[in-house]
């Protein structure tokens, strides 16, 4: 089922391809092909996907983004920030590296009790197997190899936005947008590979298989006159399903 999101825009120190800009008075973003010097009004940005707790209930380890301060935060125990509901929305997807980035522990091999160390590691410097195991992992320009080193996933990354998804918001800042959940059952509902769903404990998210969520646009339909036909004394909208009046 669908969900209904917030996309949150904050400037950021963090070079990358996403730029605000003024553009006749009004804030443009701008995705580069190259990261690029900014001037003047132009500032790095990131977005952050959000949902309600009532959808999606923030757990240890997860990252939040507080209303009031406009900032974002991880969960901890020790977290002294009000959630509530109105005040706190949980982040499911975003640009920021911070966020994506997996805790991986990394042992050699074939020398029992080695161990290489614990590193943070952004999801492009991962290679994954089809059933999902890592093949490879970069630290500082150092290839870790599964054929010579053995790896622990300790936390995955909050999952990162598809490039498609960057470009259809960018095209429609406006628009209204979703992501697609399950209703949550007992036990552990699987896709794709088997176990690529977040159990959230009100409603399972759908994940794939490259960490990345289902987002969309609602688009609103106009009526345009080619999808709509007689049924009796009314029209009828095949595009939105809408009896019109006559």
């Amino acid at each position: 089922m669908s969900k209904p999101i917030k996309v949150v825009i904050l400037p950021t120190e963090d070079k990358n391809l996403l730029v605000s800009l003024l553009m006749f008075g009004k804030q443009k973003l701008h995705l580069c092909e190259t990261i690029l010097p900014i001037e003047n009004e132009e500032r790095y940005v990131h977005l952050y996907i959000t949902v309600s707790l009532d959808v999606d209930p923030i757990k240890v380890g997860d990252w939040g983004y507080d209303t009031i301060d406009n900032a974002i935060f991880q969960m901890n125990n020790q977290t002294g920030i009000d959630l509530s509901r109105e005040v706190v929305r949980k982040i499911i997807a975003t640009t920021d590296p911070k966020l994506t980035s997996y805790t991986v522990r990394v042992f050699e091999k074939y020398d029992v009790g080695a161990f290489e160390g614990t590193f943070n590691v952004e999801p492009s410097n991962l290679n994954f197997y089809p059933n999902g195991e890592l093949e490879r992992v970069i630290v500082n320009s150092m290839k870790y190899k599964e054929d010579m080193f053995k790896f622990e996933i300790l936390q995955k990354g909050t999952p990162q936005l598809q490039q498609s998804f960057i470009k259809e918001f960018i095209a429609n800042p406006d628009g209204e947008f979703v992501v697609e959940y399950a209703n949550n059952v007992s036990g552990t509902l699987n896709i794709n590979t088997g176990e690529n769903k977040i159990n959230t404990g009100v409603y399972l998210i759908y994940l794939n298989e490259d960490n990345t969520v289902n987002l969309s646009l609602v688009k609103k339909c106009v009526h345009p006159f080619k999808r709509l036909h007689w049924v009796g004394s009314v029209v009828y909208c095949n595009e939105c399903n809408t009896t019109l009046n006559k």
